[in-house]
């Protein structure tokens, strides 16, 4: 498989990924096929089971499964809490859709050494109000390509 990551940016993850003190359960959810099918095409999916595969190899600490889903296989995509494809599970709670691209790859490296460190990323004060909350919270971000 191809490299899509630059020896420099590999270079520069790997150092970053040094700084991981536990295990970053990652799932890749998607479907490839060499046959088109209406319906069953998963934009991206290829492009996205590389790019973290590639993240993977650099650090012993990121855990990556992938798991083959049709998009019409509805049970299986709800069993894995999936909505759309292709999907990237972070931890079990955060889910991504779609290619880590641009400034999103960025978004993706924070994720992962946000969840293989010790350390909260929130303010004291910010996870303290969230632990206040008394009933479960949905939050969507939506990014759009410029």
């Amino acid at each position: 498989m191809p490299q899509l990551l630059s020896p420099e940016d590999r270079e520069y993850l790997t150092r970053e990924f040094e700084k991981l003190t536990r295990d970053v359960p990652i799932t890749v959810v998607t479907h490839e096929s060499s046959l088109v099918v209406p319906g069953e095409e998963v934009p991206y999916g290829k492009e996205v089971k590389e790019i973290m595969t590639e993240l993977a190899s650099l650090s012993p600490h990121i855990k990556l499964a992938v798991e083959e889903a049709q998009p019409s296989n509805a049970d299986k995509l709800r069993a894995l809490r999936v909505e759309r494809l292709p999907a990237i599970i972070l931890g079990e709670r955060q889910r991504y859709y779609g290619l880590p691209a641009g400034y999103e790859f960025s978004t993706m490296i924070a994720a992962i050494l946000d969840l293989g460190s010790d350390a909260s990323p929130l303010k004291p004060e910010v996870a303290q109000k969230l632990g206040e909350l008394k009933q479960s919270v949905h939050i969507q971000v939506f990014v759009t390509p410029t």
